[in-house]
């Protein structure tokens, strides 16, 4: 479930309206910290092989980290007092 779920996060960004990239986005940090807890549970208890599960955490693991700073605002760029209106 794990590569599927984030294809189709993936494809929802791309393709979707406004409303469905922004629920993606809300709905992936979610998905993708569960992804990496599940891959730490199954190393834990020995489910997956040790090499498995560390690839396995640390997709996981990226792929929030990418999913919390995609869902952040853009930062001003530093000439934006330059710019007046």
């Amino acid at each position: 479930m794990f590569g599927v779920r984030t294809v189709v996060l993936g494809a929802e960004l791309l393709v979707g309206d406004e409303a469905t990239r922004a629920r993606s986005m809300r709905v992936g940090i979610a998905i993708h910290a569960s992804d990496t807890m599940a891959a730490a549970a199954g190393g834990i208890r020995r489910q997956l092989p040790p090499s498995v599960a560390g690839m396995l955490v640390a997709i996981s693991t990226l792929n929030t980290t990418l999913a919390v700073m995609g869902s952040r605002p853009s930062p001003r760029p530093p000439w934006h007092r330059l710019i007046r209106r």
